[in-house]
């Protein structure tokens, strides 16, 4: 009985993650710097998330590789939140383009939520 629960328990190794077209050009930029700066092993991975980005999505992958693509697109995400304030302050920039930019990092938060919730070993679709 324990055995069962521990295996329903247990979170998918592979996601799918349907994404808001607004997301793609973010998560392109953020692909690109993990494909410069990654190790051989994932280079397969990334390229399967490009050729699935170039079409808008979905994109399956590996937890772990969908968890740091989230994770590099919510960093640059904030800079360009902060980018976006700072241009406010000083009369440049405007409420609705600090809103927008929060609006898909507050997106981004919500996939990296969902990659992150457990579900039936296998495969999971966010």
């Amino acid at each position: 009985m324990a055995l069962g629960f521990l295996a329903t328990k247990a979170r998918p190794d592979v996601l799918t993650l349907s994404l808001p077209a607004g997301l793609v050009p973010g998560l392109v930029d953020a692909l690109d710097h993990l494909r410069s700066s990654s190790v051989a092993e994932r280079q397969g991975a990334l390229e399967e998330l490009a050729s699935a980005l170039a079409v808008g999505g979905p994109l399956r992958a590996p937890r772990d590789v969908l968890h740091e693509l989230l994770t590099v697109a919510i960093d640059e995400a904030g800079e360009r939140v902060s980018r976006a304030a700072t241009r406010l302050v000083r009369g440049e920039g405007s409420v609705r383009e600090l809103r927008g930019e929060v609006g898909r990092l507050t997106e981004l938060l919500a996939l990296l939520e969902g990659a992150g919730a457990g579900g039936e070993p296998g495969e999971q679709q966010l």
